[in-house]
């Protein structure tokens, strides 16, 4: 069965990670290697998610960039691939 750990020990594991780096921290608190690893991966993503939806110069929300196809949809209201006949 898989450990569960709790908001505040990842948090305490993820600071000692990034004082003496992953595997150091895994080894001093119990915790696999790729557990630590893992989170910081994730905590690295959410950081640049949030840096890229803050550096908006108007201070709004970055605005979600459609492609050509979901335009089409808006406008058509649907797509045939198919001619009628």
């Amino acid at each position: 069965m898989a450990a569960t750990y709790t908001a505040q020990q990842r948090a305490e594991i993820l600071r000692l990670a990034q004082e003496v780096g992953p595997l150091e921290a895994a080894k001093r608190k119990g915790v696999p290697p790729g557990t630590v690893t893992a989170w910081r991966c994730l905590e690295n993503k959410r950081a640049k998610l949030a840096k890229r939806v803050i550096t908006n110069p108007t201070g709004a929300p970055n605005p979600i960039r459609k492609g050509p196809l979901q335009e089409l949809l808006e406008t058509k209201g649907s797509i045939s691939t198919i001619p009628p006949t």
